[in-house]
């Protein structure tokens, strides 16, 4: 079986110069964990994931005063570009299912986007279903 025939599309993508809220909120509102982040003229840069987000999260958190050592400044939104993994490891559409899922288990990857100039597909481990 080929990647392709599994891959979803239109995948969900983020701009590098979203902020990190609208990141998180594609994140939450698809229910994804991974998102390739693509710049202004449509090329994979980067992907984000819920873990690049997480401390974002944490700070917010009207609680978090409560622990210790906590700094009390202002939270601002920083740039998906800021956080984001660069270079991404990619898989290409005629790939065999196989040696993804391979890929998957060696690199510990969540979400491959296809190395297509706009990753029109993506491929998630989770289930072995498409990332969107």
């Amino acid at each position: 079986m080929w990647v392709r025939d599994i891959m979803s599309r239109p995948v969900v993508t983020v701009r590098a110069d979203a902020s990190a809220e609208e990141a998180i909120a594609l994140l939450s509102g698809h229910r994804l964990t991974v998102l390739p982040v693509l710049d202004h003229a449509d090329r994979l840069v980067g992907v984000v994931s819920e873990v690049d987000l997480l401390p974002l999260l944490l700070a917010s958190d009207p609680r978090s005063h409560l622990r210790q050592g906590h700094p009390e400044a202002p939270i601002h939104s920083p740039l998906v570009k800021d956080l984001m993994t660069q270079d991404p490891e990619v898989t290409v559409e005629h790939a065999d299912v196989v040696d993804v899922a391979q890929q998957f288990c060696r690199h510990a990857r969540k979400c491959l986007p296809s190395s297509a100039a706009r990753p029109i597909r993506s491929w998630t481990r989770t289930g072995m279903r498409p990332c969107s």
